[in-house]
């Protein structure tokens, strides 16, 4: 299987420095307010975010079964994808095993057929773990596999008792 991941919201759990207070964070900001910051922070725009527990061992199980995995996500420009490159080095390293980049998020089904006629993979082969759940209903219409980010995280929430924050960022 060919499996690729989002980045926003399922690989990275959003948390940036809050504007003019000291050691508070926030969990997004406006769109200008976000250029003017990953512009200014390139590869360390993603510093303070922290990795989604469940998801990164759901992703080494996946590749220890030996599937091959990808990152997929939509992104405004080239600083941004330094940040996002930088965070999965130091969260994900050797996981991936290519990082794609879309400008939009409807582009990401036909990247995924693209890869899929690439490597001779039938799109029932195909897996998208996504936060949006229009992108996994399109997925799972599509004949492909769809897995929203909250289901990872809710199975093993299941499996360790009910303690979801030691889930989420254990």
């Amino acid at each position: 299987m060919l499996v690729f991941f989002d980045f926003d919201g399922t690989l990275s759990a959003p948390r940036f420095p809050k504007p003019g207070v000291p050691g508070a964070c926030i969990c997004g900001l406006s769109a200008e307010s976000w250029r003017q910051y990953h512009e200014g922070k390139r590869e360390h725009t993603f510093d303070f975010c922290l990795p989604v527990g469940p998801v990164r061992r759901f992703a080494m199980r996946l590749k220890e079964e030996g599937h091959r995995l990808f990152v997929l996500t939509r992104t405004a420009s080239e600083s941004e994808n330094l940040g996002k490159k930088a965070f999965l080095t130091r969260w994900y390293p050797g996981l991936f095993e290519e990082y794609l980049s879309v400008e939009h998020d409807r582009e990401k089904i036909p990247v995924m057929r693209r890869k899929a006629e690439e490597n001779g993979v039938k799109e029932e082969q195909l897996v998208l773990v996504e936060d949006t759940y229009s992108l996994v209903l399109e997925a799972l219409s599509q004949g492909m596999t769809g897995i929203h980010v909250s289901n990872i995280v809710a199975e093993e929430d299941m499996q360790q008792g009910g303690d979801v924050m030691k889930v989420f960022f254990g």
